[in-house]
């Protein structure tokens, strides 16, 4: 059974695997903030 040869890399194919990723169009998502050190959290907050 030689039908699913597609899914190989195959010498001459100009697209071997899968297809280039789609560069996300979206702007990149700043980095979250790290929390802040227990000592400056406020102590109402701190105490849940």
């Amino acid at each position: 059974m030689n039908a699913v040869i597609h899914c190989q890399t195959i010498p001459g194919d100009p697209f071997p695997g899968d297809p280039p990723p789609i560069p996300d169009p979206r702007p990149p998502q700043p980095q979250p903030q790290p929390d802040p050190p227990p000592e400056e959290v406020p102590y109402k907050l701190s105490r849940v």
